[in-house]
């Protein structure tokens, strides 16, 4: 299954934690709305495989909670270059034949902000 998700999260910065004035810890939490984009498996017959849409199993939304943390180098201008590792847990059941199934996942961003 695929989503789009969408968080909406709050950051909490740490300043002066010990690697410079320039370097911030962060944390983050909140919540998340997932939209289903597609939802595709194969079915393997010998050697013939066929692709299969399977949209009409699949919960058309999701949600949950994501959490994680980072590190934040300001540089000049109000720029900075940061790294985080997040973590997302699905609340909401995503197919509808397997009450088990959740959405998870794992995250490293390296990224430059403007």
């Amino acid at each position: 299954f695929n989503y789009l998700t969408v968080p909406v999260l709050l950051m909490y910065y740490i300043h002066d934690i010990g690697l410079g004035e320039k370097t911030d810890l962060v944390f983050m939490a909140g919540p998340y709305a997932g939209f289903l984009t597609s939802a595709n498996s194969r079915l393997k017959a010998g050697n013939i495989t066929t692709p299969v849409n399977i949209e009409d199993k699949a919960e058309k939304t999701d949600a949950g909670a994501l959490f994680g943390i980072g590190m934040r180098y300001r540089l000049p201008k109000g720029n900075a270059i940061f790294t985080e590792l997040r973590y997302q847990m699905g609340l909401k059941q995503i197919d509808a034949d397997n009450s088990g199934l959740r959405n998870k996942g794992a995250g490293i961003t390296l990224g430059y902000s403007f």
